[in-house]
């Protein structure tokens, strides 16, 4: 008489055989990935102008480089946790630069971000990448720069002039906490599309001059959707 146990831990099975002479033998093979995944795709906007009155017009673009949108499960991870899951793969390859104050009639039609297949589960903060002010290869550079001799970040006010564009601290990464998104947190649904819109909000944002540089703290709101115009429901 024979007993056969398996069991998965990791990524290796193991299959035991019990023989009646007390001996036992066993095999290690990959294991087949459970994991069920969903697509998400980001879109960025910003804000309209507030029902108690516009923000005064001092800035007319905000561009920012992006080299990476990522999402994590855990509203407390930092920025060296793992389980970070990226959301759009190909512009960490080819960084891409975004006017924070691009305003589209409708979202929806705004050319969506390349998404990615990640795990399904709720995600509780989001964190943009940004570039280096002076990325290092040919391949880093994005298509096209308004911001000339000034790097990849910059701000441009109305009257045309090009400021260099710095991020209060120094920071490298902007973070989107649970009280940005909408609910506290989206959900990727197993085998279902899950469009992210990512709107600055400049009226709740904080831009100061220092010397001909303008030192940003943005502010980020995150709404999802299962299709465009389409919110997903909360978690009870």
């Amino acid at each position: 008489m024979c007993f056969v146990l398996a069991g998965c831990s990791g990524d290796y099975c193991i299959i035991g055989i019990f023989n009646p002479t007390g001996t036992v033998t066993g095999t290690n093979n990959p294991c087949v990935n459970n994991k069920v995944m969903g697509n998400v795709s980001v879109r960025f906007t910003a804000a309209g102008a507030p029902a108690d009155g516009p923000m005064a017009a001092n800035l007319l673009h905000l561009f920012v480089t992006v080299q990476g949108i990522e999402a994590h499960p855990n509203a407390m991870a930092n920025e060296d946790s793992p389980d970070w899951e990226e959301l759009a793969p190909d512009i960490v390859r080819k960084p891409m630069q975004i006017d924070l104050l691009a305003h589209p009639a409708n979202p929806c039609a705004a050319n969506p971000i390349a998404g990615a297949l990640i795990a399904a589960g709720a995600y509780r903060q989001i964190r943009l990448r940004l570039a280096p002010g002076h990325p290092t290869s040919v391949e880093a550079v994005p298509a096209q720069n308004p911001c000339g001799e000034h790097g990849f970040h910059c701000a441009v006010s109305p009257d045309g002039h090009i400021h260099p564009l710095a991020f209060v601290g120094g920071a490298t990464n902007l973070r989107i906490a649970p009280d940005r998104i909408s609910g506290g947190f989206f959900h990727v649904l197993p085998d279902t599309d899950t469009h992210l819109t990512i709107e600055f909000n400049p009226f709740a944002s904080f831009a100061a001059p220092s010397g001909d540089i303008v030192q940003l703290t943005p502010v980020f709101k995150v709404d999802a959707a299962a299709s465009c115009g389409t919110a997903l429901p909360s978690e009870n």
